[in-house]
């Protein structure tokens, strides 16, 4: 069983599902060697879906991993260098030796404009940055990487490769920094592939980026006919990562519950974790997480769709009027204010029911809809039909 709501790794894609579109189009472009970038919204797999192609490419193309969670243009560049400097053999020692040095002295500063103890370091790793800072200056100058050396080198090494390797370059918003206006991120990108132009179009080099589903609306929406021209000449195509479908999220349970949540989870409860986590995996497995820890702690057998309220109420801010009618949601397909049994439950009327139903709809709790012209409202994300059945997997 794994619910933890970090990215899968490589070793743990047989839990990956959904997305066979998308992945299909993306090995596509990078078999013709077309840049390009995937976008969605935070939580809905980005780094999980770079992480499968990843799994996909390494057995025909060399593939370098870059997180970019800086605003850093030297610290994608020493990830691309301490990337390559794998990948070749031998006969790059000076570029290795360069990115070692610079790293100890960048280290060393750190510490000592962030005023930290010589006992926060390691003893022989401060005589090892003091020696550094010791030796002549001349010296320090030629083996100090400098932002244009590593930019050189970057292509060098790119273009010694001789073969083609395949870049995924993960959060790359983060690199546009968090003071980009509205509606500025994407001329802000367009600088960046500017600035890198030299080292994006170097040698065979495939680049993939991922970006928020934020920098894709301002593509669609914001941006002048000649900055998206300029734009999708680096990077040829952007491919969106929608939230999950019901199957998609149904396939992800079984995947990540071993094939058995009907054993961990009621019916209504598995409904409405898919109502409050809207197709978001993320989500979904924070929800799971949750409600499986609490279950360990009170020895539930199967948690119910009252358990999972009764844990979330604080979080939902909602009083217990409010949850009965989420519960009475989880566990048919819709809600109606006439409703006797919610009366019941709640003690309000036909009214002060439709009027709370309003409010949990702006708060996107629920849905309305209309039965025989005759307004309702259903758990967001599902459309009635049970989770699990029909719905197992093999382990």
């Amino acid at each position: 069983m794994n619910t933890r709501t970090t990215p899968l790794q490589e070793q743990e894609m047989a839990l990956f599902v959904g997305r066979r579109k998308e992945k299909g189009h993306i090995l596509t472009l990078i078999e013709n060697g077309l840049n390009c970038a995937v976008s969605g919204n935070p939580g809905v797999g980005k780094t999980t879906f770079l992480n499968a192609i990843a799994h996909e490419m390494k057995v025909k193309y060399p593939v370098v991993r870059i997180s970019m969670p800086v605003v850093d243009t030297a610290y994608f560049y020493k990830k691309i260098l301490y990337g390559l400097t794998e990948l070749i053999p031998g006969g790059e020692e000076e570029i290795r030796e360069k990115l070692v040095y610079t790293q100890e002295v960048e280290t060393l500063i750190r510490f000592l404009f962030k005023g930290e103890t010589l006992s926060s370091l390691e003893e022989e790793q401060m005589l090892s940055l003091l020696g550094t800072l010791l030796k002549r200056q001349e010296l320090w100058r030629h083996r100090l990487f400098s932002l244009e050396e590593m930019r050189r080198a970057s292509v060098k090494l790119i273009e010694a490769l001789g073969k083609k390797v395949v870049f995924l370059v993960d959060d790359l918003d983060k690199a546009l920094g968090d003071d980009v206006p509205k509606g500025a991120a994407p001329e802000r990108l367009l600088a960046f592939f500017l600035e890198n132009y030299e080292v994006l179009n170097a040698g065979k080099g495939v680049w993939i980026f991922s970006l928020s589903r934020e920098f894709y609306d301002d593509m669609q929406g914001l941006l002048n006919a000649e900055t998206k021209k300029s734009l999708l000449a680096m990077i040829n195509d952007i491919i969106p990562l929608p939230a999950f479908t019901e199957e998609e999220f149904r396939e992800l349970l079984y995947s990540r519950l071993d094939g058995r949540p009907e054993e961990m989870f009621a019916e209504d409860a598995l409904r409405l974790l898919f109502g409050l986590a809207k197709g978001n995996p993320r989500t979904l497995m924070f929800l799971l997480t949750r409600s499986l820890r609490a279950a360990l702690d009170e020895e539930s057998e199967r948690i119910s769709a009252g358990e999972i309220l009764s844990l979330m109420s604080d979080a939902l801010a909602l009083d217990e009027k409010s949850l009965a009618i989420l519960r009475q949601a989880s566990e048919d397909p819709y809600v109606i204010a006439g409703d006797n049994r919610l009366k019941e439950a709640t003690a309000l009327d036909t009214v002060s029911l439709s009027m709370r139903m309003g409010d949990l709809a702006s708060k996107r709790l629920l849905v309305p809809d209309y039965i025989d012209k005759q307004k309702v409202y259903r758990l967001p994300f599902i459309h009635g039909g049970s989770i699990t059945e029909g719905g197992k997997r093999e382990k």
